[in-house]
């Protein structure tokens, strides 16, 4: 079964904020950022326009956003002071050329009738990643892919939602399950939902349940979502770790990398297999990493570590200059070796973690002893 043909569509979900600029140059900077539909566009006039657009929008969201997920689109309170503000400056300007003075306009209008509300929604079809471009939504480079972008036709006022969730100042802000079942419930009041936010529902058995017996079951689910690395570490890969090292061994956790030269990394485990010593790193989501190889490159040829957590912390341990790093998130396990992904790349891991069944530990056991020493 896949995500798409599953019966029920487990999600997360969050707010993004979209505000409004300051300065009137600002906003010309903006509108450049908007200029691939050959036309001048705020932030909001490219998300009402491109609604019936299927796909080819990115907006800000957390690194924890996946395909299937659900965006909710506020518009901030200070969009309409702001807009008004460099309306009436343009205005009294009056060399502004008439196109940008129109557009501030839509704004003011725009603002008058969504600031202060959620106003609409989108699905997520892919992960979130790190864009490397020059930005135009807030101070993030933190971009999920969008499609069926929908505007409700009776927006959700910031007063009517508030016994549910507030919005604070970040640009995002999650909304778990009785939340989003609260936001939902309101907006349905006098709103025709889209069916991917009618049927979303979120995972009945939460990582809470998980233990020694059931986290194949929880944490391997195609269900399971992961909001951030520490999850990802005590309910899946503390598990899994413990059964690909050697018998007796111990999992080593938050170790000080010692290179010979004087700049420290610290991994998130380390583990024994084939009695060698191997890096392991955790991320949420390394398509959202700026740099994941030079982070791991922190962690190996290296002459020791230190573990920093657990009952053999501050010991030293010494380790052949092995160029193999494990890294995990929560599409899967990655190797890496000579600073190069090996069978996979990001998004594509060697094991999916839907994959891990019974057999997958010791699978990767024995391909790590046949393939990276």
């Amino acid at each position: 079964m896949t995500p798409q043909d599953s019966s029920q569509d487990f999600v997360q979900s969050c707010i993004t904020s979209v505000s409004f600029p300051v300065t009137l140059e600002a906003v010309r900077d903006m509108v450049k950022k908007h200029d691939d539909l050959g036309k001048g566009l705020t932030d909001m006039d490219t998300l009402i326009l491109r609604r019936h657009r299927r796909a080819g929008v990115s907006w800000t969201a957390p690194r924890w956003m996946t395909e299937g997920d659900i965006l909710f689109f506020y518009h901030t309170k200070t969009a309409k002071k702001r807009a008004d503000t460099l309306y009436k400056r343009a205005l009294e300007e009056g060399g502004q050329e008439k196109s940008f003075v129109r557009l501030l306009k839509r704004a003011t209008e725009t603002a008058d009738r969504y600031a202060g509300t959620i106003f609409g929604c989108a699905r997520v079809i892919g992960p979130t990643e790190y864009d490397k471009n020059e930005l135009y939504h807030f101070d993030s480079r933190f971009f999920a892919p969008l499609e069926q972008i929908h505007i409700f036709k009776h927006p959700l006022r910031a007063e009517q939602f508030a016994e549910y969730v507030k919005i604070g100042q970040s640009a995002t802000t999650p909304l778990w399950g009785s939340q989003f079942e609260g936001v939902r419930m309101l907006l349905a009041e006098h709103n025709r939902l889209p069916d991917f936010l009618k049927q979303a529902q979120f995972e009945g058995k939460g990582l809470r349940a998980v233990n020694k017996d059931t986290w194949r079951e929880i944490s391997c689910s195609l269900t399971a979502r992961f909001i951030h690395e520490g999850q990802l570490r005590v309910y899946l890969l503390d598990y899994l770790l413990s059964e690909i090292k050697d018998e007796g061994t111990p999992l080593l956790k938050e170790c000080k990398c010692h290179p010979r030269n004087p700049s420290l990394g610290l991994a998130d485990y380390f583990i024994r297999v084939a009695d060698h010593w191997i890096p392991v790193e955790a991320k949420i989501n390394i398509l959202a990493e700026k740099d994941i190889l030079s982070q791991v490159a922190q962690y190996v040829q290296i002459d020791s570590f230190t573990p920093t957590q657990g009952a053999h912390r501050h010991e030293s341990f010494e380790v052949s200059r092995s160029t193999v790093c494990i890294i995990a998130d929560q599409s899967g396990i990655y190797i890496v070796k000579d600073g190069q992904f090996l069978h996979c790349h990001p998004g594509t891991p060697v094991w999916q973690r839907e994959a891990l069944s019974h057999t997958t530990a010791a699978e990767i056991r024995g391909w790590l002893q046949a393939n990276c020493f």
